[in-house]
């Protein structure tokens, strides 16, 4: 198994989840877990920063995130972190906060702003954006355009086909302008910081940050642990994860088995059974006159939905996400089990502190480092063996969100109900206005399917695959 990277900080998160996989393995991570900076920036390779020094304590706040650790409230910088491994273990209490930010690793971007490249300004005669600037914060000096940041209202008219020589640019903070609710903000330090009350835990910030300080807190030690201790843990595998691997289902769940996996359970079932109860639900509130039903399949819309959109509240599904179910059904066949959830969704981990049936949550990318450890990366074609349930069944659940063909497919019964839907694929600034035109009814739908990453959860932030 390889993995393929889209960007360094992506290369780097990756290559210390394998390296410390694999030391754990070994059993020498104990030994070994103070030395890792300097094994991933050995004397006389490149600085990313300032110098090693400071390339060294940004994976060492890499280190502590990958072992559940909060680099955001982090002040002591003389701990070592083998004195962080200490802290977890099998059992140990999961991070009620499922991503934190290192400073040392953030660049303290400059304010976001719309500017004049200089360079590609031609002093034209036109003078198109001056006009256009309903604040007068254009000027010409010494013959180029020129932006008083003081009067800018960053409105953006001078950008849309103004200048035909495409002169004028914004300039954004990544995480910032990634983040669709404002939860990410540089502090008075100017490094950025996530206010966790407004915070969806969608994965945007994520993905988008260049200098990779936005990080994940990882279950990758506590899961190791039960895997080679022998402990009775179930995969709650997540429709989204079956394509993120090569060899397809087959072979990869005889890899969880090789790795310690006692069971199996496919969340696609539970994701067919959560579709059909939402379905029911639509048709009882429609008879009984209601307006609109959200669908409640993504963790980050629910957040969304909780803290941006109190008004939606009452018009959110009560059914409880395939997880929940999944996580209901595991504990029910094997009550004594520890169940660990799979998928590339940040937010599920948020999700799942208030799943009973859910113990543990890790990425697509912890998992794909437990492979390559623990040797579950090594099977060839004639080691797949099929497992329960059949491949052939439920392939509209292990592909997408399907509340909407569900609900469709129910409705043919119910000839007098109409179903009006609208499918948001991602959010972002522009569908959260959309959301509430419908709190308004200026967008006329009685039920809305909302998926927090573009393209669906397969493409969520800790995927194998690059969101278009």
């Amino acid at each position: 198994m390889t993995m393929d990277y889209s960007n360094s900080p992506e290369r780097q998160r990756r290559e210390l989840m394998i390296r410390l996989a694999c030391e754990f393995r070994n059993g020498t991570l104990q030994d070994t877990i103070d030395k890792l900076p300097c094994y991933v920036k050995p004397s006389g390779s490149k600085p990313l920063h300032c110098c090693l020094s400071h390339d060294r304590e940004v994976i060492r706040c890499r280190i502590m995130a990958l072992l559940g650790l909060d680099a955001q409230d982090e002040e002591d910088d003389s701990r070592f972190p083998h004195e962080y491994l200490d802290q977890v273990s099998a059992d140990s209490e999961r991070p009620e906060r499922p991503l934190t930010v290192a400073r040392v690793a953030c660049s303290s971007c400059p304010d976001a702003k719309i500017e004049v490249v200089q360079s590609l300004c031609r002093n034209c005669f036109a003078q198109t954006c001056i006009h256009v600037c309903p604040n007068n914060a254009i000027n010409i000096m010494r013959g180029k355009a020129f932006i008083n940041q003081e009067s800018c209202a960053q409105c953006g008219k001078c950008l849309i086909d103004v200048c035909l020589y495409n002169a004028i640019k914004r300039f954004p903070i990544p995480c910032e302008a990634a983040c669709p609710v404002g939860a990410i903000r540089k502090n008075e330090q100017g490094f950025a910081e996530i206010d966790f009350k407004k915070c969806t835990f969608c994965g945007k910030c994520f993905r988008a940050c260049p200098y990779g300080a936005v990080m994940q807190r990882s279950e990758l030690i506590p899961v190791l642990k039960l895997l080679t201790e022998g402990r009775q843990t179930v995969a709650l595998v997540a429709p989204s994860t079956l394509h993120q691997f090569p060899g397809g289902r087959e072979k990869l769940f005889k890899s969880l088995r090789k790795v310690g996996f006692s069971e199996i359970v496919e969340v696609a079932d539970a994701a067919e059974t959560a579709a059909g109860m939402a379905a029911e639900e639509f048709i009882r509130k429609m008879k009984l006159g209601g307006k609109l039903v959200a669908d409640s399949s993504c963790p980050a819309f629910v957040e969304l939905v909780r803290r941006h959109l109190p008004a939606m509240r009452p018009y959110l599904s009560s059914v409880p996400s395939a997880m929940a179910l999944a996580g209901t059904k595991a504990r029910e066949l094997y009550p004594d089990a520890v169940n660990v959830f799979i998928g590339p969704c940040i937010a599920k981990r948020f999700e799942s502190l208030s799943c009973p049936g859910v113990d543990r949550v890790i990425t697509v990318e912890e998992l794909g480092a437990i492979l390559i450890a623990l040797g579950g990366a090594e099977l060839e074609p004639q080691d797949y063996i099929p497992q329960e349930p059949d491949a052939s069944e439920h392939d509209f659940s292990r592909t997408c969100a399907a509340t909407g063909a569900m609900l469709a497919a129910a409705l043919e019964s119910e000839p007098e109900l109409e179903l009006q839907e609208k499918f948001i694929d991602g959010i972002n600034a522009q569908t959260l206005k959309l959301l509430h035109l419908f709190l308004f009814g200026r967008s006329h739908a009685n039920f809305i399917e909302v998926l927090g990453c573009s393209g669906g959860c397969q493409n969520g932030p800790c995927s194998f695959s690059v969101p278009s």
